[in-house]
């Protein structure tokens, strides 16, 4: 197993309640996940390095399914191998889910629910201000060279152009090839280096084993075929969704909405703004429609299916990963990655702050709640639930 900064052994539920205090907390995009990682994993608990976030984000970026779900698997796996994995997987979607769910249920009460977003809008600037401290302390670790700034306007530049996962792959793969060329020539005098090596053995089909239980399980259950119909279908959105949750909307509005027509298409377009204002992954929106369907059962199995097909995939390629994680070229490609990853965390702070309705008052939010976290140390989560909480009582009651 690959060692990690820990003095201590890291028990099981202490990784659940970790990673359900960072799904309670990671609005904004799975950049703001990662910078609650990182404020809370690395530089608090010290469990484990920021080359660990690199990896997840590398090996995720080039898979199927959210960033945010599988970067957090990937961590989980990466501290307590599969049961780590399958325990974080749980404990980051816990929240949102359960928030869903409650969401869910009063619109389709038809009770006003405006006071979520407005409490989304007040946590905006401190998450702008958290990635933006998480950004300027790695910025401040890994940027220590002319090519390094040359490589950061680069990643930038390829996210900014292009967009999406096309920007996203670029920037990693462009930065990590030409951080390995600089070095070339320093590599090819260094004679040690670990062999590739891809343990592939009778674990590595564990997750297999899982998802066949799982669709077993759902067929079993589904007496009326409804619940194997949303099995069926979110389970294909799973291994097909490249890009993140923005990028297929879509595609599920054109399955879910004239296909299957289980959802109006206002029921849609709210479904998806209930999913954007919780703090979790965009695609929890397949909760609302499971809920609509078949009650809770149907948003808990809608969820594991849009879920767990990609979380499990990037188990098996984290057990692989293993096997050349210690090689030089491998190591040297994700100095370069981490630079990249670096400009992204940049370039997601603006974007999430572009977000805001009010430009010159979040601005001084933000720019005092980077102050609090980065000289004073505050909280984050203290700072995430009073903004929050101001600002949905300031739209209640101040009429902003």
């Amino acid at each position: 197993m690959m060692k990690e900064p820990q003095n201590q052994p890291i028990s099981l539920a202490s990784l659940f309640f970790s990673f359900l205090k960072i799904g309670s907390v990671s609005f904004g995009g799975y950049m703001a996940l990662v910078s609650m990682v990182k404020d809370i994993l690395v530089d608090k608990k010290k469990w484990i390095d920021e080359h660990r976030i690199v990896e997840g984000l590398s090996i995720a970026s080039i898979l199927p399914g959210p960033l945010a779900v599988n970067v957090s698997t990937y961590i989980g796996f990466s501290i307590k191998n599969y049961w780590g994995g399958f325990i974080v997987f749980l404990a980051v979607l816990l929240p949102s889910f359960l928030l869903v769910l409650l969401l869910s249920h009063l619109y389709l009460q038809n009770i006003d629910i405006d006071w979520v977003s407005d409490f989304f809008k007040g946590v905006l600037p401190v998450i702008v201000a958290i990635v933006l401290k998480v950004a300027y302390g790695m910025f401040i670790k890994t940027v220590n060279s002319s090519f390094q700034y040359v490589l950061l306007c680069i990643a930038i530049a390829s996210i900014y152009f292009l967009d999406g996962l096309l920007g996203i792959i670029t920037s990693i793969m462009l930065c990590g090839i030409l951080f390995y060329l600089f070095n070339a020539k320093s590599l090819s005098e260094t004679k040690s280096s670990h062999p590739v090596k891809l343990h592939f053995n009778l674990t590595v089909m564990l997750p297999v084993a899982l998802l066949v239980i799982f669709y077993v399980v759902i067929h079993l259950l589904s007496f009326n075929h409804i619940l194997f119909d949303l099995t069926k279908t979110f389970s294909v959105m799973s291994v097909t969704l490249f890009g993140g949750g923005y990028v297929f909307i879509p595609l599920m509005q054109e399955i879910i909405v004239d296909q299957k027509e289980w959802l109006t298409n206002q029921e849609f377009i709210d479904a998806i703004a209930i999913g954007q204002i919780t703090p979790g992954p965009i695609l929890i929106s397949a909760a609302f429609v499971g809920y609509k369907l078949s009650g809770v059962i149907g948003a808990l199995v809608a969820t594991l299916s849009i879920f767990l097909p990609s979380a499990l995939l990037m188990l098996i390629v984290s057990h692989l990963y293993q096997g050349i994680a210690e090689n030089l070229i491998v190591k040297t490609f994700l100095k370069g990655i981490k630079t990249a990853i670096v400009g992204l965390i940049f370039y997601s702070a603006i974007i999430i702050f572009m977000s805001s309705d009010y430009y010159l008052l979040d601005g001084i939010i933000v720019l005092a709640a980077f102050l609090a976290l980065y000289k004073f140390d505050i909280n984050p989560i203290l700072l995430i639930v009073l903004s929050g909480v101001l600002s949905t009582f300031a739209h209640s009651y101040g009429g902003i």
